[in-house]
């Protein structure tokens, strides 16, 4: 049981804020067409927020059937820390922080610098009213700001699924909108590390994996990395296995379940 959400979800918030990555560094990158993708944007009730995670508040872009107003603009995230915290479910607490804070780091882990917005992600939580009614809500999040290898900006849709048959899994996608690929990360192996098989991998083939998740080809991996096709591969080869998988794409799936990438 979180005893006091709000302080630990402002926590995970802020200190997300000065997460960054270093190769990343004096680089600007700027998603002017988020609004313009919109396949992801589901029928039924919805909120569009703005997160702007420097003076951490937020800006209601549409409100579609949702009963639910801000009193001004734009407005604390503390707004809606504190909505949440009267209606969230107990037990999708923690997995909501998890969800946050994945949804900062993994996005940065799997930036491309070819195409910086390629990912968006999505998680499921579910709020109780007073009507005992459980609502369940799918929250798609997408980066639109990138200054100085932090994230500054995030996209946010909220949509209520109840109609849908999408339930709570307790995990976070990330799903490539080139290549409609979809990575998922299970958000309560954080809660219960130690029962997943760890992976043997050094910081090399870690930086090869990461780069498979973003698609790189192998001559480009050896171009960024520095060193011989022949090299890459047989990094490949040898972490394939090591670890006992089918293949790169399995391995790279799996490091990214255990959240090594």
């Amino acid at each position: 049981m979180i005893v006091n959400f709000i302080e630990q979800i402002q926590q995970t918030y802020k200190e997300n804020r000065d997460y960054y990555i270093k190769t990343l560094q004096n680089k600007n990158f700027i998603n002017e067409s988020f609004r313009t993708d919109d396949d992801y944007i589901l029928p039924g009730k919805s909120l569009q927020f703005l997160i702007n995670i420097d003076d951490l508040t937020f800006t209601l872009l549409q409100n579609t059937g949702v009963k639910y107003e801000v009193p001004e603009e734009p407005t604390s995230l503390d707004y809606l820390f504190q909505d949440l915290d009267k209606v969230l479910l107990e037990e999708d607490r923690i997995v909501y922080m998890n969800a946050i804070d994945v949804t900062f780091k993994k996005h940065l882990a799997l930036f491309n610098e070819k195409d910086p917005f390629l990912f968006r992600s999505s998680f499921v939580f579910r709020v109780k009213r007073e009507n005992e009614r459980i609502t369940s809500y799918l929250q798609h999040n997408i980066p639109i700001k990138i200054e100085d290898g932090r994230i500054r900006q995030f996209f946010s849709v909220v949509t209520d699924i109840s109609h849908s048959l999408i339930e709570q899994n307790n995990r976070i996608s990330f799903y490539n909108m080139k290549d409609k690929e979809e990575y998922h990360y299970e958000l309560k192996d954080k809660l219960h590390e130690g029962k997943i098989p760890q992976l043997h991998l050094s910081n090399r083939e870690l930086e090869i994996l990461q780069f498979v998740i973003q698609g790189l080809n192998t001559k480009d991996m050896a171009k960024a990395l520095d060193i011989s096709v022949e090299t890459v591969n047989r990094h490949r080869k040898n972490m394939i296995k090591k670890n006992n998988k089918k293949n790169i794409i399995h391995l790279a799936t799996e490091a990214f379940k255990q959240n090594l990438i």
